[in-house]
């Protein structure tokens, strides 16, 4: 693989375990807006560290294309969905409050991910592993603390309390069960294994029975299967062949279950997996009716009533969401199929190294193995849940260096020359960072107002703030209501209409228009006509009279 001699490997796992540990009290978005950053100026950074690195690559011209010319691609279309889609530009420039996919962050990934491919070693799966442990026992140790209320921050959770540094409590459980296997082989191989294992094991077990998440149970046996079926392989196939139909058989009994059928029924059958039915089956359509651009970057829940069916409708826990909960039909319905399908070959390709490498080496690698489980565990929360933004980023750093691995050949000279052109590379990447703060500021201000207008309950602070660049239909729908229960009607309006001019397409706006009692009559009809053709199963708004 690539050695440079600027520690490009050892930096890329320190950010990402800044990343995933970092928030920043002062802002609402604190989980978010911190880690966007932090990741996007840090690519920017190493955006001609690594043009220069994929120039001086003795490999392949196919496997050279590859790597430049796929990225070119995705950044086409990620631009063309920008340009195309009636979505707000600042909306999919930094994506919306409490997710952060926007444009900013999709490009991160994508640098990320190349520099994953390039700078990282699996002959040095330890630096790896070591940075993914890390930031999830930070995680984890500070989730126990907000279990216990020793917490010195006061998050606004509408779950059980625990966010972790991800946000709520099944993210944070699936972090740290993907960490379980890896923390048991890793010290596994130290001096007093028999101390730091059962107490990273213990600490990890915990953290996934506090955050009350079936996912990480979930998570936790697929990967102590897959784990052990690999070890199975190495030292039978015919073991392996006999044993398999268990796990499937396991695999089988387990979606029975969420659907409702089956012994597992009572226990994996909630109303948040049927709402998750809903969210697909609105995606799908989203997707479908918008198959080549989308509907634009971070945009799905301006659309979700528009495209629920009956069933959604019918409800009586319906929910609304601005995530299909689904990788895959998430990036079809935000990016149309072509980003989708960019998206699924990514991970089967990465797929395909993993069985490679297995191939290639001649005994049972536990850390090997580890690092695949724990990439199993982030492909299994994908189906489920909305994006995160730590764990799509593990999820490319480990994607990357597996592909990095196998695409490059092991055999690369230990040494890149792009010594003589390190200066030129440290200043453009220098000025890039600069940029980057420039560029990511306002969105990081405007934030940190906000907040501070909402702890000092200063009306004119949050609306400014609200109605500065960028804006954000989730702070604007939080402030409207707010504004109207204040006996605020005329500022609520005002921000309303505002609204509707800036995003058409989300129903929110609309709505703080027809709820508006100082809003004409006329004005309100013509709202309750928009709501309807924005959100059209919806029975109240039908029966509601302005």
């Amino acid at each position: 693989m690539i050695k440079t001699s600027n520690k490009s490997d050892i930096l890329i796992i320190a950010v990402a375990f800044t990343v995933t540990v970092i928030f920043t009290p002062v802002n609402f978005d604190a989980l978010i807006i911190p880690k966007v950053f932090i990741l996007f100026c840090f690519t920017l950074y190493l955006l001609p560290n690594i043009i220069i690195g994929i120039k001086t690559l003795k490999v392949t011209k196919k496997t050279k294309t590859l790597i430049a010319v796929l990225p070119i691609f995705i950044f086409i279309q990620l631009i063309a969905i920008m340009l195309i889609s009636s979505a707000p530009l600042d909306q999919q420039l930094f994506g919306r409050t409490g997710r952060g996919f926007g444009l900013v962050t999709y490009y991160s990934f994508v640098i990320l991910t190349i520099a994953s491919v390039l700078y990282l070693d699996l002959k040095r799966t330890n630096l790896l592993v070591t940075g993914l442990l890390l930031s999830v026992y930070v995680s984890s140790f500070y989730s126990i603390l907000q279990r216990h209320n020793l917490d010195m921050f006061n998050w606004n959770s509408r779950t059980n309390g625990i966010i972790g540094t991800l946000g709520n409590p099944n993210f944070q459980s699936s972090f740290a069960t993907l960490a379980v296997l890896p923390t048991i082989v890793y010290f596994w191989q130290k001096k007093n294994k028999l101390i730091w294992t059962p107490f990273f094991t213990i600490l990890l077990l915990y953290t996934i029975y506090i955050c009350e998440s079936t996912q990480g149970y979930i998570g936790l046996a697929a990967s102590v299967l897959i784990f052990i079926f690999i070890r199975v392989w190495f030292y039978s196939k015919k073991y392996f062949y006999t044993l398999l139909p268990v796990p499937i058989f396991m695999g089988i009994i387990a979606l029975l279950g969420m659907t409702n059928r089956g012994p597992l029924s009572s226990y994996l059958y909630k109303v948040s997996v049927q709402s998750r039915g809903d969210f697909w089956r609105s995606a799908l359509t989203t997707a479908n009716e918008n198959p080549i651009f989308g509907v634009g970057l971070d945009s799905f829940g301006d659309y979700y009533l528009l495209n629920r069916d009956d069933i959604a409708a019918g409800h009586t826990f319906a929910e609304l969401t601005d995530n299909a909960h689904n990788y895959f039909l998430e990036f079809a319905a935000i990016g149309g199929y072509p980003l989708a399908a960019m998206y699924f070959g990514l991970m089967f390709y990465t797929f395909i190294c993993f069985i490679k490498l297995f191939k290639q080496i001649s005994s049972f690698n536990p850390p090997i193995t580890a690092l695949f489980t724990a990439w199993i565990v982030l492909q299994l929360q994908s189906i489920i849940s909305p994006g995160n933004l730590v764990l799509f980023m593990w999820n490319f750093i480990i994607s990357g260096s597996v592909i990095g691995y196998q695409a490059l050949k092991r055999d690369l000279p230990s040494q890149v020359q792009i010594d003589s052109l390190k200066p030129k590379v440290s200043i453009a990447g220098s000025f890039l960072l600069i940029f980057g703060v420039i560029f990511l500021y306002p969105w990081f201000d405007s934030d940190r107002m906000f907040l501070h207008g909402l702890n000092t309950k200063n009306a004119n602070i949050v609306i400014d703030a609200v109605d500065s660049y960028p804006r954000s239909i989730v702070k604007i729908n939080l402030v409207g209501v707010q504004l109207l229960e204040s006996n605020l009607a005329a500022q609520s309006l005002d921000l309303a209409r505002s609204t509707t001019k800036w995003n058409p397409n989300a129903p929110s706006g609309w709505g703080l228009i027809l709820a508006n009692p100082i809003a004409s009559r006329e004005e309100r009809l013509q709202a309750k006509a928009k709501v309807l053709q924005l959100d059209p199963k919806n029975n109240k708004v039908k029966e509601f009279n302005p």
